[in-house]
């Protein structure tokens, strides 16, 4: 298993929805140009990635459709205690943000506020 501390930094972006999650990697990727970003489209492919990057930060989609993306956040946490994870969901719900700070979540964003400024502040909060 690679570790990633002091080296390049790695995102991972969980998200059944291709579309979307291209579009996150976009962003990211303007505002973090270094990063190393990974696609996941379910829980399994994003604990593969997990376990071989140990990234520095997670987004993940609160519904994913092979398993619910707040117990994936809680498995990616128990793999990679060190990754920063932030739930996004089209959903907002005081009850998903509660459930994904107590799997281990840094926070949780409506995906509609995911803009240039909050990803901003995500990424440069995980990557001090």
């Amino acid at each position: 298993m690679e570790s990633n501390s002091n080296s390049v930094p790695a995102v991972v972006v969980v998200d059944d929805n291709s579309r979307y999650r291209q579009q996150l990697c976009r962003l990211i990727g303007k505002i973090s140009p270094a990063s190393i970003i990974h696609e996941a489209e379910n829980t399994a492919e994003a604990l593969r990635i997990s376990e071989k990057i140990q990234p520095n930060l997670g987004f993940i989609d609160v519904v994913l459709e092979d398993e619910d993306g707040i117990l994936c956040a809680s498995r990616l946490k128990n793999l990679s205690p060190l990754t920063r994870m932030v739930l996004i969901s089209a959903y907002p719900d005081r009850e998903f943000r509660r459930r994904a700070l107590t799997a281990g979540a840094v926070a949780s964003l409506d995906k509609k506020d995911l803009d240039t400024a909050s990803v901003r502040q995500v990424i440069e909060d995980a990557f001090r």
